[in-house]
Parts: C-alpha cells; structure tokens; sequence
C-alpha cells in the first residue's frame, strides 16, 4: 500500500511531471487570451455601443416617421390644423334647445359665414377662381366649413319659415343643393366613430372625440380675410365691390379700404 501511495502521490517525480506540463499548457493559454483580451476589448466595446446606437435611432427614427405619416394624415390641406381637443358628441346644447327659439334663432342667425371667405395667392393646386378685387395676385376662396355652416342656416332658416307660415326666403332647390353638401361631406368622411344603438336608454355618452380648433380655423380666416360681406339678394349693393370693403382691422388691406371708404363719403 505504501509503494501504491508514493506512486499516485503528486510529490512523485512522475506526479509531479504531468502537473507541470499541464500549467506549462495553460498558462500560454491564458498570457494569449489576456493579450488578445486586453488590446480588442476597447475596440470592440466601441463597436458594440455604436451598432446599440445605430439600432436605437433606426428604431426612433421609425417611430418618428410613423408618427409624423400620422399626423399629417390627420392635418387639414390649407391651415394645417391638427386634431387637437376631445368634444363630446350627443350631449344636448344651446343649439339644439327648443324652449327658447328667439335665442335659437340668434344662435343660428348669427353665425358669421362670411368670415369663410378668404383670399389667398393664387395657386394651380386650388384650381381656378375669381380674383380679389384689391390684389390680382391673390384669389377668392371659400372654407368648406364655412361653405357646410352656410348651408346650414340655409336650411335652418326654410324650417323656421314654414314652421312659423312665413314666406319662404330661401328655395327649395337651394336647400337641396345645401343638403346634397352635407350628404357628400359625410360620405367623403366615412367617419367609422362608434355611437350606442339603442340612443334613447343609453346609460353612457358615445366616445369623445379628437377634433381640430374651430378657434384656430377662425383664426386662419381673419388672417387670410377677403374682407367680404354678402348682403342680401334685394340689397342694391348686393354682389358688388361694397361686400369686399370689410376689413378686419389686422388685414394687410384695412388701410387701402379705409381710404376707399373715405373718398366715396366725400
């Protein structure tokens, strides 16, 4: 037993023998891959950052891209409005709100639509349309928001005539032409908005919903005004010169109307 012992034991010549030739082995090993280690690892943690970087703002920039695609989908052609405030559809309000008609009335009649119309410089992509009679280089257009309200009081007002036996200011065709409007500004619409089916035992409102600033619209049309003013069909001055000397104080041509103003005063 003691002979096997001196043997296997790694204080014998041969023991010892085999251990060192297995740390001469390793021990090169290891000297290389420290070398190898030490002189690539700041290239190679430089390269991994920037391809972790590179990936990050591909993945950003795909994200911006898709947002914008968005967004822009949503932006009106000419002022560039975005949907930015959420209404609630369904509620009742002054507009619908039959117990005091003389202050429906107001509402309804009330509303400026002439404001719509603005003048811009003319434009191929708008397609062909009257001059603005203070500057040839501009035309004459109309909002189709405006163009819809309009329309609107239109057929307002032929229901508050026959409702109240009056003689009917506007015609039946005009009202058609207005409703035929509406009827395609729907169908161009498509709107796909989600409303309750059984309205009248709702027990919550429909969806708000993300829609653009009337304010900012309304903004965008004074900027732009064409100072226009329509007077009505039996009025002399209707359909001349006069409806265009309306000015907005802020418009670029308020001080060339003004003079106009002045020298048919004297």
């Amino acid at each position: 037993m003691s002979m096997l012992a001196d043997a296997i034991s790694p204080s014998s010549s041969e023991a010892v023998g085999l251990l060192a030739v297995d740390e001469d082995e390793k021990e090169p090993v290891s000297r290389t891959r420290n070398l190898v280690l030490g002189r690539l690892s700041p290239s190679f943690i430089l390269i991994n950052v920037l391809v972790i970087s590179l990936v990050v703002n591909a993945i950003q920039l795909g994200v911006w891209l898709r947002e914008r695609a968005a967004a822009n989908r949503c932006r009106s052609p000419v002022a560039g409005l975005r949907p930015s405030k959420l209404v609630s559809f369904g509620e009742k309000t002054e507009w619908s709100d039959t117990s005091n008609m003389t202050a429906l009335d107001e509402l309804w009649y009330g509303w400026d639509v002439n404001q719509g119309v603005i003048q811009l410089p003319k434009d191929s992509h708008f397609g062909s349309t009257q001059d603005f009679p203070w500057d040839e280089s501009k035309g004459l257009y109309m909002l189709n928001s405006y163009h819809g309200l309009h329309c609107l009081k239109i057929i307002y007002s032929y229901i508050r005539d026959w409702e109240e036996g009056r003689a009917r200011v506007q015609t039946i065709d005009h009202v058609a032409h207005c409703l035929e409007v509406i009827r395609a500004d729907i169908v161009c619409e498509a709107d796909d908005t989600l409303l309750p089916f059984d309205i009248e035992q709702r027990t919550e409102m429909p969806p708000k919903r993300m829609c653009r600033s009337w304010g900012q619209l309304k903004e965008f049309a004074i900027q732009n005004s064409a100072c226009f003013l329509r007077h009505e069909p039996s009025d002399p001055l209707y359909d001349t010169l006069t409806e265009y000397m309306n000015c907005p104080p802020s418009s670029p041509y308020y001080s060339f109307v003004e003079g106009l103003k002045a020298m048919n005063s004297t």
